[in-house]
């Protein structure tokens, strides 16, 4: 098939060529190719072919308002579970609010057909942990992934890639974190104690804890900080309990914080404190105590009525707080070394000392409890379209216009 382009035919032959330089490198998504349609710029028009079920074909041209131009298109790239769970229709009505389009991506088909994006906002660390660990399906797709990003130049990536795999690893995490040290001094916060463990024996494991000054009890981590056994941990009290060590692992020195959690949600410069349950006190050394298994999103829903935070006999727990501008002394201090705005941050105030501990943080989390998600998420990403064209000029007031411009040279030099 030919389409003539002022005087000149051009093939769209290898189209299909190209369409599995998105995801049609197997069987399933050669399938899913052909469900797909291709979209090419042409002058001031858009010429798309497609594919129906019975295998034949059609083409329509559409011209585009000058006004179309201008709307961003935000991609929005995350689970069914979580898209439910964010409300989409409530969402995309904030964008829309903002003159933003807000676009459900469908991660089995080609990034290429779905775009272009002025703004792109994921969740992918399932996907990149997966790739990581060496599963053929997703690393293909983080290959395309990976691709498409460095050829749209223009793109918000929330987050960027970079960013993400510094929170997708605890140690790396927690030795990052001990390295902001010195900007918490002010405001009496601090990482606590940790250290890789990643051998069974109790006897390196004991050695293990001594050099990173980690003492009994401690909290047992997965190292990967997302996947389905990411929340399950163990809270280990003395030396018989290290047969429950599954390395690789990360160890934290437990601190007694009077079962509360603050869970410190950032997205961009707005930020929500939401107070949650937490494991109770236990006494401080070694101590007789089993090994407790738990599973931290359980025990820290809003609504958890877990025993494991109720104080034991003959202990008191006193409320703990987290001040609004302690918080934002945190996220200030945090968010330039991380370069992630969609960031959610454990804190628990230490019963002894009053220390504010940093205990974890997680990529583009629930936001449970927090008001108007939609309508914070959808400013962090007008403000953020706002900051690129000031900084691009002209070429960014049309950052969409720019982008399909990009998808075009590259569909030509492929035919």
């Amino acid at each position: 098939m030919r389409v003539k382009k002022g005087s000149v035919w051009t093939s769209f032959e290898p189209l299909e060529r190209l369409l599995r330089g998105g995801f049609g490198r197997d069987t399933r998504s050669a399938v899913l190719v052909r469900r797909c349609s291709v979209s090419l710029s042409i002058g001031a028009s858009d010429t798309s072919i497609h594919t129906s079920k019975d295998g034949s074909h059609g083409m329509h041209t559409t011209m585009e308002h000058p006004k179309q131009l201008q709307h961003r298109r935000i991609g929005l790239w995350i689970s069914k579970k979580k898209m439910k769970k964010f409300a989409f229709g409530v969402l995309a009505e904030a964008c829309r609010n903002r003159r933003l389009e807000l676009v459900e991506v469908d991660g089995s088909c080609s990034l290429w057909r779905q775009g272009p994006f002025d703004v792109l906002v994921h969740k992918l660390t399932d996907v990149m942990i997966g790739a990581q660990q060496g599963n053929p399906e997703d690393q293909t797709m983080m290959q395309h992934v990976e691709e498409f990003l460095q050829s749209s130049p223009h793109l918000i990536v929330l987050d960027p890639l970079p960013a993400v795999w510094k929170l997708v690893d605890r140690y790396d995490t927690y030795t990052l974190l001990e390295k902001l040290q010195p900007h918490f001094a002010d405001s009496l916060i601090y990482t606590p104690s940790f250290a890789l463990l990643e051998s069974t024996d109790p006897q390196k494991i004991l050695e293990a804890l001594k050099v990173k000054n980690v003492t009994f009890p401690f909290v047992c981590k997965t190292r990967v900080a997302h996947g389905l056994n990411s929340h399950e941990m163990a809270v280990i009290f003395n030396r018989v309990g290290l047969k429950d060590v599954s390395p690789p692992c990360v160890a934290q020195s437990f601190v007694n914080h009077n079962a509360t959690l603050h869970k410190v949600y950032i997205i961009g410069d707005s930020l929500s404190v939401v107070q949650r349950p937490s494991l109770r006190n236990f006494p401080s050394g070694e101590s007789e105590m089993e090994t407790l298994f738990f599973c931290s999103q359980e025990v820290s829903k809003a609504e958890s009525s877990s025993e494991l935070t109720k104080p034991l006999h003959g202990t008191h727990q006193m409320d703990s707080e987290l001040p609004n501008e302690v918080a934002h002394q945190l996220v200030t201090a945090i968010r330039p070394v991380l370069g992630a705005s969609l960031i959610g941050v454990d804190v628990i105030v230490d019963n002894g000392t009053g220390h504010r501990a940093l205990i974890d943080i997680n990529v583009f989390p629930g936001y449970d409890g927090v008001a108007d998600f939609s309508e914070h998420l959808a400013d962090h990403i007008s403000k953020l379209l706002e900051e690129k064209s000031q900084e691009t000029g002209e070429a960014a007031l049309n950052g969409t216009n720019a982008v399909r411009l990009a998808h075009h040279h590259k569909i030509e030099a492929t035919v």
